[in-house]
């Protein structure tokens, strides 16, 4: 198993993944692509990073987070966005290898907290030693 920061080559295997971890969207191809090619510009930047999870030289994995300033937390934050292990992965500790990694590069630009919303894992990210810290709301906007 290995991690590595998402590149062009990984945009159709990433799009087979997001198609499964979305349960409230029909994932858009071509609004996907548009997504993917703004957020590898955005990583260049480092203000955004998507990683890739590797089994067998194949994208198994992915999360997709972004980094910035607040003011309660003194500096930058980071929000790990999406996390999606195919399900023969599970429990592999992939999922764990993927959020540290994200986390080791979110420190690394400064991010002095890590945040994300989940529905169905709360349970793995209690494991990977998140505590409960808000309720989540949202509101669609088109």
């Amino acid at each position: 198993m290995d991690i590595r920061r998402a590149n062009k080559k990984d945009k159709k295997a990433v799009f087979v993944l997001a198609e499964k971890l979305a349960t409230s969207f029909v994932v858009s191809k071509d609004d996907f692509s548009h997504s993917y090619d703004s957020l590898l510009i955005e990583m260049a930047a480092n203000r955004a990073l998507i990683l890739v999870g590797l089994v067998n030289k194949k994208v198994a994995s992915y999360a997709l987070g972004y980094i910035h300033f607040s003011f309660y937390a003194n500096g930058k934050i980071s929000w790990l966005e999406e996390l999606y292990v195919d399900e023969p992965m599970r429990n592999s500790g992939l999922g764990k290898k993927l959020v540290q990694e994200f986390e080791v590069n979110m420190k690394k630009q400064g991010a002095k907290l890590n945040a994300l919303a989940t529905r169905r894992s709360a349970g793995f990210y209690l494991h990977c030693q998140y505590e409960e810290s808000a309720i989540y709301f949202r509101k669609q906007l088109e």
